[in-house]
């Protein structure tokens, strides 16, 4: 009876764990580190801080890149919807749809 228990608790523990959904399956083997200078935006030129964001890359006409869900800089933190140029380092990821872009660090240029 204690098995099932613990198989039951197993079971239940690691269904929570994987029913999140991930947005981009993140495999090291597909990630490359970048260091960017830029703006980031709402794709939808919104100002809204729970808009879906882009980086567009300063000095190039059409190039941006998505914002990976996974970013562990607080991009809230930095409120200014494009107004200032920002310093970006993390990794381009690739995800089903294209490459997107996983801040780690940002600062102010």
């Amino acid at each position: 009876m204690k098995k099932l228990a613990v198989a039951m608790v197993f079971v239940m523990s690691t269904g929570v764990l994987f029913a999140g959904g991930e947005h981009c399956k993140v495999k090291k083997a597909t990630m490359k580190n970048v260091e960017l200078t830029g703006k980031l935006v709402c794709s939808d030129g919104s100002s809204a801080e729970d808009c879906a964001r882009v980086f567009r890359v300063a000095n190039s006409k059409n190039t941006q890149f998505k914002v990976c869900d996974k970013s562990k800089a607080d991009l809230n933190a930095l409120g200014d919807n494009g107004n200032s140029t920002l310093r970006v380092s993390g990794k381009l990821v690739n995800c089903g749809e294209g490459e997107e872009l996983m801040i780690e660090k940002v600062s102010k240029t």
